[in-house]
């Protein structure tokens, strides 16, 4: 196998692994430091936007509003944020399909709208990631008529578990310490990182050159 060969087999592992489904705890492999929520999904696929939540509802919404991560406000929808966790993300993703529409549809008030539901959660998420996920949409100016939030375990389990015992507030997102070790905070790994990108890319450019 060639010096080119292997390169391109390395970009299309990470590729796929940035693309991957979420698992059944609705847990991603690829996590991306976040000002507001902690961290989010890198997802690395035009139809997921860049909000950092995607499922398959998101994916068709963003094909039917290309450019827009959410739905314009109109008289006739009615735009639901699912919130939480884990367990959220299951409940939101993994029932029959349909299911959450019509019951929502089933209310008289809402039986006329096209609905249309956000699940903005993740494995591992907690208050307040989602209070503060709900606060950047808000503040960005995103309308929606209802805002679920399924919660609780969580918010008393890994903040005891994960945090304090680094010293950490259990307000933090979980895992912080070994968030913030995977970072790009320290300057010398910047650079020695930067310099490995940059033998890499030679490497490319003088693979290219061999007939």
């Amino acid at each position: 196998m060639t010096l080119l060969e292997k390169l391109r087999l390395r970009d299309k592992a990470l590729t796929d692994e940035a693309n991957q489904k979420p698992n059944a705890e609705g847990g991603w492999s690829v996590q991306i430091l976040h000002p507001y929520t902690g961290y989010v999904v890198d997802f690395n696929e035009k139809d997921c936007g860049t909000t950092g939540f995607c499922d398959d509802r998101i994916r068709a919404y963003n094909r039917q509003f290309p450019g827009q991560n959410f739905v314009p406000k109109t008289g006739k929808n009615l735009i639901v944020a699912l919130t939480g966790g884990s367990f959220a993300y299951g409940v939101g993703n993994t029932s029959t399909p349909g299911k959450w529409e019509g019951a929502l549809a089933s209310i008289p008030a809402f039986a006329d709208k096209k609905i249309y539901i956000y699940t903005l959660a993740l494995g591992g998420f907690k208050q307040p990631q989602q209070l503060n996920a709900m606060s950047m949409f808000l503040g960005i100016g995103v309308k929606f008529d209802m805002i679920i939030n399924v919660d609780g375990f969580n918010e008393v389990a890994l903040s005891v578990s994960e945090n304090a015992p680094w010293g950490i507030s259990p307000f933090f997102p979980r895992l912080w310490s070994r968030l913030v070790r995977g970072s790009k905070a320290d300057s010398k790994l910047r650079r020695l990182e930067g310099e490995v990108s940059f033998y890499q890319n030679q490497q490319v450019e003088y693979a290219n050159l061999i007939p």
